[in-house]
């Protein structure tokens, strides 16, 4: 018997065969929290004669989409399909036959064409203690941010767009990485051009998906979403004050070269760490300087975005792991 409550929910995905057609989930997460919700929308008919009431045989009800969020904790195994439908592309290398296997997600050049994905979330039931599926198609990552602080489980956060709903898929049954340990701030850091950033105390990394979410016709069916726009990638990091270094970047619009931000812990073998290496060629800080609030120790906030050398892949995810596939 379960017990009733959220020990027992679970969230699984699988990448679908057919855009819009249900699969029963391959890979299943530990999540922290979720908001994943169908869209419902109502049309009502009121015409001068119907009366003072509203009418039930006047209301149509119908379901446009969904949308929502799920956080998970950034681990050493199991994330690739998460990375994958955050950029669309990967490739995979096997270290010199070893268990050691090196996932690299970029932005594909199809805008995530013809990628999407099945997510069922389940829900226990208090009074039964019964988990009841709820079924999404046709999903895809429109945002998503990596996120870390002092103190702190290194997190990510998917926000994604659904076709709509399933409501015939049984529950699946969940399987999770062995070992899958968390990378935190102990494990963290930055570099700017090969050059350790010091007194980092906290880092937001946030990729948007500009997709077409609203190609609905009649009928009540709803289209592929497709990239329409610009895909924008951006960070922030707070740290202490320690130059004007930072600061005369940003105000003479200087851009950097080669900001990687990696998480590294565990071992794959002796000396060959589980990691999450991110790749930026080139940034532009936006802000801001300086703020001094009173005696304690000046801080600062370095907002930036990501800009495109027009040679290497503009933002890049590479993920050491025993995975063999995505």
């Amino acid at each position: 018997m379960a017990t009733g409550s959220g020990l027992d929910a679970q969230i699984g995905l699988a990448i679908e065969a057919a855009f819009g057609t249900f699969l029963a989930p391959t890979d299943f997460y530990e999540f922290n929290n979720e908001k994943l919700d169908p869209t419902v929308q109502e049309l009502k008919s009121m015409p001068i004669g119907a009366g003072r009431f509203q009418k039930a045989s006047r209301v149509v009800t119908f379901i446009t989409g969904g949308s929502g969020t799920f956080e998970v904790d950034l681990v050493t195994k199991g994330m690739g399909k998460l990375f994958k439908m955050m950029f669309g592309a990967v490739d995979v290398q096997q270290v010199d036959d070893t268990d050691e296997y090196v996932h690299t997600f970029t932005p594909d050049v199809n805008g995530m064409r013809g990628l999407s994905a099945s997510l069922q979330k389940g829900v226990p039931a208090a009074g039964s203690g019964a988990i009841v599926p709820l079924n999404f198609v046709g999903c895809k990552v429109t945002q998503w941010e990596i996120k870390c602080d002092t103190d702190a489980i290194a997190k990510l956060t998917t926000t994604w767009d659904f076709k709509g709903v399933d409501t015939v898929a049984t529950l699946a049954t969940p399987s999770y990485p062995a070992d899958a340990a968390p990378f935190t701030f102990l494990d963290g850091s930055l570099t700017v051009g090969g050059v350790a950033v010091a007194a980092v105390k906290s880092i937001t990394l946030q990729g948007a998906n500009a997709l077409a979410t609203d190609r609905r016709y009649f009928g009540n069916n709803k289209g592929e979403q497709l990239a329409n726009g610009e895909w924008a990638y951006t960070g922030s990091f707070d740290s202490e004050f320690v130059s004007r270094t930072a600061y005369d970047a940003w105000v003479n619009g200087t851009q950097l070269a080669n900001v990687v931000l990696t998480f590294q812990s565990g071992e794959i073998a002796a000396g060959v760490p589980y990691k999450v290496v991110v790749t930026m060629p080139v940034i532009k800080y936006t802000g801001s300087a300086p703020e001094i609030s009173g005696p304690d120790i000046v801080q600062q906030s370095l907002p930036f975005s990501v800009l495109w050398n027009e040679t290497d892949p503009i933002i890049s995810v590479a993920y050491h792991t025993t995975d063999q596939t995505p």
